[in-house]
């Protein structure tokens, strides 16, 4: 396929992509101009080094694969392949197992309808600098191993919930080893981001999931989550933003000595109980 573009080659009125039917082949693909794709199989266009961008839409079904690891299936559709722009729409309910692992995207938005996110779902993301929250997710494992994030969104109303102790860690198994994200620079936490584990707090995740990086200087907040706001979380902080009515501080920015400039402006109302 190389050289080629996937819809002019195939009859016009094909409608869909079974099983692996083009993985690893080198063929470009138009996709906003395949009006008729109705159905994409497990694994269908993996490992194709020439895709650019692709939008899912309501008239697009993937079919699953089961394995061990996943027995309710998963697509792989489109994993390792080039794709550097990947849109969501506004239709999908999750984001199942190694889903988008090793693409070349850039930034994803996750929908509010997504519910779920699953482990390795972007694992090997090299290029992935932006993640964006919008609706409430639970993070199942660690969905982000060896990414490049360096802006982290959750938007205002969302609620994102992990059960593993940092979906960021680092990732090992007997064929490959992921490092944890450390490159975060940013984040921007208007919503809610708590743990679903008994055995750890909310302000443990925080820690596990931020104090790594150590370029991350720019944290933005809403009043509520002020109180995660710590030394030993983000260590490097250099600019803080406060989002809400109240800002209610307690000990929590003692010790943070790289801190330069706070910014309160959207608050109606601060409170402070530090010594």
């Amino acid at each position: 396929g190389k050289g080629k573009e996937l819809t002019e080659w195939l009859p016009k009125s094909f409608e869909g992509v079974g099983c692996a039917a083009v993985r690893g082949t080198q063929f470009t693909v138009d996709f906003d101009n395949w009006s008729n794709l109705k159905y994409i199989g497990a694994y269908a266009f993996s490992m194709m080094p020439n895709l650019e961008s692709f939008t899912v839409t309501d008239d697009i079904e993937f079919g699953l694969r089961k394995n061990q690891q996943v027995p309710d299936g998963t697509s792989n559709a489109l994993q390792g392949s080039g794709l550097s722009v990947i849109d969501l729409g506004s239709h999908p309910t999750s984001i199942r197992d190694s889903e988008f692992k090793g693409t070349a995207i850039e930034e994803i938005d996750i929908p509010k309808s997504v519910t779920s996110v699953d482990v390795w779902a972007f694992a090997d993301c090299r290029n992935l600098k932006r993640v964006t929250f919008h609706g409430e997710t639970a993070l199942h494992l660690v969905p982000f191993p060896a990414c490049g994030i360096e802006t982290f969104v959750i938007e205002e109303g969302a609620k994102i919930t992990s059960d593993d102790q940092n979906p960021f860690r680092s990732q090992t198994n007997t064929t490959v080893s992921y490092p944890a994200v450390t490159s975060l620079k940013n984040v921007e936490i208007l919503g809610t981001l708590e743990t679903s584990r008994t055995d750890m707090t909310t302000e443990t995740l925080w820690k596990n999931m931020f104090s790594p990086s150590e370029q991350l200087k720019e944290v933005t907040v809403s009043d509520a989550n002020l109180q995660y706001v710590k030394a030993e979380t983000f260590p490097k902080m250099e600019n803080l933003k406060v989002v809400g009515d109240d800002a209610t501080f307690e000990a929590s920015l003692a010790g943070c000595t790289n801190l330069k400039t706070v910014d309160l402006t959207g608050c109606k109302k601060i409170t402070s109980y530090a010594n």
